[in-house]
């Protein structure tokens, strides 16, 4: 299986705990973090993620102008944003902005549970879902 890189766009430390442990159980354990947008472009420039997850709301810069910035570097990167409170208008702008993803950060595990269980449990099968759902 090829090198799979997941980029977290976050401050959080709990919840940054969390994915860490997620993916450390998915057999992924190149996951690299950026307190704010700013670092996550210049990690991008050395190291291009397969997925980013983004928090919702950054210190240093907009959600919306982020995704547009990342998927501009490279549009093959997919972008989950995570928020803490659910909001509709959020998640529709989101995806105006070119998320391909939209999610609350209280139920990552259940949420991702039911979506792995679901699934095949090939992680490379995950992977090329999320490479398959940009247009």
């Amino acid at each position: 299986m090829a090198t799979k890189n997941v980029l977290i766009i976050d401050n959080d430390t709990d919840f940054i705990s969390r994915l860490n442990k997620y993916f450390w159980n998915a057999g992924i354990n190149n996951v690299l973090i950026a307190p704010t947008v700013n670092d996550a472009l210049e990690i991008i420039g050395i190291q291009t993620p397969n997925i980013v997850i983004i928090d919702f709301l950054n210190e240093d810069m907009c959600s919306l102008d982020a995704i547009k910035k990342i998927s501009g570097i490279n549009n093959s990167i997919r972008v989950l944003v995570s928020t803490d409170c659910y909001n509709q208008e959020y998640c529709n702008a989101v995806f105006d902005a070119g998320a391909d993803a939209f999610f609350e950060k209280n139920n990552f595990e259940e949420d991702m549970n039911i979506i792995l269980s679901a699934m095949p449990k090939s992680l490379e099968y995950l992977f090329d879902k999320f490479m398959l759902s940009k247009n």
